[in-house]
């Protein structure tokens, strides 16, 4: 691996460490981030210490989801031989989230129960907790640790998750901003921000909408999930996902049909402008990417 390519790795394990977003990971993105990571550490000898104790953690988190659950527990160990676990809360989520890997649920709670003064702990021991509260419920205590523990960017990355499954969108955008704001390249949330804003287009949308007000409002959704997507692709140039939601934005007919009955609308012209210009290109890389016909091209959506 290249010393400009095993940058370019280790920022986006990084990334993707510090902010959580693995737990969205499908399966073989999962495998594939595992991977990535397992060759990384193998060839990193020149890793920062600092990061160092980011990446180990986030192999543990992996070790668990893709069955390696005795790596795993090699690697708590590791992490406690080189930085030691006395007064560690980080160490003790990893112990009580391997034990319940193991099936010792019990064993995993009382670790935390002896700790219940620390804050980080606390929104662990939510999570064990997670299935006998309702949505609206568990959001609240979420809120009311993030209140006290505002710095904790997986709490808000699991916040926006919950917003989002709620329907909340505007919220869900929020809490992943939130994120972006110490992690401003962490492309998978960078992408999520966009998906956010085009699910929120699609729900405020409607055939009967026609007043310009309204319709700048739809399209301040489109702008900014489109931009958070063109944001991705810098960081990620081939990121699938971003290209086809680029795509769909610029292929909306039934809103652009409206915008073009409006005319002499200076907002609505340079939208217009926008995406004649990326129309080409969007939908010339997604069927590059994907390897499909452009009438495959025209069944796909996110």
């Amino acid at each position: 691996m290249s010393g400009f390519k095993f940058d370019l790795v280790k920022a986006k394990l990084l990334a993707i460490a510090r902010t959580g977003v693995f737990v969205n990971f499908s399966p073989s993105k999962v495998d594939d981030t595992y991977n990535e990571l397992k060759q990384l550490l193998i060839n990193g000898d020149s890793i920062d210490i600092k990061d160092v104790y980011d990446l180990y953690e986030l192999h543990v988190y992996l070790s668990l989801i893709t069955n390696h659950d005795v790596e795993a527990k090699s690697y708590i160990d590791r992490i406690i031989d080189q930085f030691g676990d006395e007064n560690s809360q980080r160490i003790t989520l990893l112990k009580s989230i391997y034990y319940e890997s193991q099936g010792s649920k019990k064993e995993g709670a009382s670790i935390l129960g002896a700790n219940k003064n620390e804050l980080r702990l606390s929104r662990r021991l939510l999570t064990y907790n997670r299935e006998n509260l309702k949505g609206e419920e568990y959001v609240s205590n979420l809120v009311f640790y993030l209140n006290l523990q505002p710095a904790d960017l997986i709490a808000w990355a699991e916040l926006a998750d919950e917003y989002a499954k709620l329907g909340h969108y505007d919220k869900s955008i929020f809490c992943l901003k939130e994120v972006l704001l110490e992690e401003p390249v962490a492309y998978p949330i960078l992408y999520k921000v966009g998906l956010l804003n085009y699910y929120l287009f699609l729900q405020n949308f409607k055939e009967a909408i026609v007043k310009k007000d309204a319709l700048v409002e739809l399209m301040k959704y489109l702008v900014d999930s489109r931009n958070s997507w063109l944001r991705t692709i810098e960081v990620c140039k081939d990121h699938k996902a971003s290209w086809l939601g680029v795509y769909l934005i610029c292929n909306q007919s039934s809103f652009n049909d409206k915008l073009d009955k409006l005319a002499n609308v200076k907002e609505f012209e340079k939208y217009k402008a926008d995406i004649k210009r990326l129309s080409g290109p969007s939908a010339q890389k997604v069927m590059e990417l994907n390897n499909i016909t452009e009438k495959e091209l025209k069944t796909l959506v996110l």
